[in-house]
């Protein structure tokens, strides 16, 4: 039986993540990094006390968090993409990533949604919603750099120059990004991006390996 999940995306009251969500452990290296996305409206769980930090990161959640970053601006736009469905959580969330630029899918009628994000995805969605300035950084510290697909090289070098590259050598992953790889909502590649939007949101975060 396949089950769906719905993340809830929205403010909860002012306690830690970790004290509502009994699926997180106190203390564990994604806390601050989880408890600022929830307090500042960007992520609040799957249900009202599950986070599912082990759930992979998919591309309608990324594309809702930019949206709520955003304000949740409403817009004319109209979808081509067979795979949103009308109502769904993330339908108008996508509909302005579209309408913006942020995200232009697989094709003009797939998106993708319950895909899971590899890091160069995410690293052009947020380098598209933060103003896709050019950059011709050197990446080539990255053993792997060779593996970046041409659609995100710019975005990737526009990350790292921005210091979320370095902060993710700093974390565990040796010199090597893995741009094709996917994660977990959870996932410790992801806390620098996420210590990123929470930056520009409230210019005021203090996560693990955020420069």
């Amino acid at each position: 039986t396949k089950v769906t999940i719905t993340p809830v995306f929205g403010l909860i009251d002012e306690e830690s993540a970790s004290d509502v969500f009994v699926d997180l452990v106190d203390n564990s290296w994604y806390s601050a990094a989880v408890d600022a996305m929830v307090e500042n409206g960007l992520m609040a769980g799957v249900s009202e006390d599950k986070f599912a930090p082990e759930m992979n990161l998919t591309r309608s959640m990324v594309v809702q968090i930019l949206w709520a970053m955003a304000g949740k601006p409403v817009v004319n736009y109209a979808l081509t993409f067979e795979d949103v469905p009308a109502g769904a959580w993330y339908t108008e969330a996508v509909r302005w990533a579209a309408s913006e630029g942020v995200v232009s899918g697989y094709s003009a009628e797939t998106f993708g949604s319950n895909d899971a994000v590899t890091r160069e995805q995410l690293a052009v969605m947020i380098w598209k919603y933060a103003g896709a300035e050019t950059s011709s950084y050197n990446i080539g510290s990255f053993v792997d750099s060779d593996q970046v697909s041409g659609y995100a090289e710019v975005a990737i070098r526009w990350a790292v120059e921005n210091g979320l590259g370095e902060a993710v050598m700093k974390m565990s992953f040796g010199n090597r990004i893995g741009f094709k790889s996917c994660g977990t909502v959870g996932d410790q590649w992801h806390l620098p991006f996420w210590g990123f939007l929470v930056a520009e949101l409230t210019e005021d975060v203090d996560l693990p390996g955020v420069m």
